[in-house]
């Protein structure tokens, strides 16, 4: 009865502990996660708009795709 015990708190301790690693918005260098704003992947290191400075892309495909799709008609820093 004990060794069940002993690995049904161990397996809710991983749980817990899986569920802080995994809902933490920082990445694996405890930077903060940024979500592209083409392919919504998250990761701590993307490229920032360089005129509003506000979104982000994981590459330069997914910005231009972003841009001409519909970033360029709310960008803040974009001229009109």
């Amino acid at each position: 009865m004990l060794a069940f015990y002993r690995s049904e708190e161990v397996a809710q301790k991983m749980k817990q502990e899986a569920a802080v690693t995994t809902a933490s918005p920082l990445g694996s260098l405890g930077k903060p996660l940024k979500t592209c704003i083409g392919c919504s992947k998250c990761e701590s290191e993307m490229l920032k708009c360089s005129k509003c400075k506000r979104v982000f892309a994981c590459s330069n495909v997914c910005f231009s795709n972003a841009w001409h799709a519909h970033h360029k008609h709310v960008c803040q820093g974009a001229k009109k």
